[in-house]
């Protein structure tokens, strides 16, 4: 995706899934459809991903914080506050692919701001797509 197709790496995530259901494939796929401003389409590959191994989605934590991430991109502020409560106490990052920066007390009042946002517009795809391919270019 790092090359600005989408598209492709979607064909290619799905036919990694098709071969086996794997928890990064989820991930990454999840991540290509947020990118896309697919929020919903994202939501359901972490879940899906989660279900897989949910020790492991616990653990790495990512999943979560871009779970997190989308949810407030829908304007989900109670989904998204959700997700990060289940981050470890003491996690950190320095934002990813345009997710909140900081630590869980930071990523949750980013969260809220990002939710309250997304209530006043009824469509931020477009503006996150943006956003989101200037950060992997």
């Amino acid at each position: 995706m790092k090359l600005g197709e989408p598209q492709r790496a979607l064909d290619d995530l799905n036919k990694v899934i098709e071969l086996e259901r794997d928890r990064m494939a989820f991930l990454s796929r999840g991540e290509v459809y947020r990118y896309l401003g697919e929020y919903q389409k994202a939501i359901d590959d972490y879940n899906r991903g989660e279900a897989l191994d949910p020790a492991q989605w616990q653990d790495d934590a990512f999943g979560l914080l871009f779970e997190a991430d989308t949810h407030a991109r829908l304007g989900d502020e109670a989904s998204a506050l959700a997700c990060c409560a289940r981050l470890h106490h003491d996690f950190w990052t320095p934002g990813m692919n345009s997710t909140p920066s900081g630590g869980k007390a930071d990523i949750a009042e980013k969260l809220r701001r990002i939710a309250a946002d997304a209530r006043k517009r009824p469509s931020t795809a477009r503006a996150e797509r943006g956003a989101i391919f200037a950060l992997l270019t």
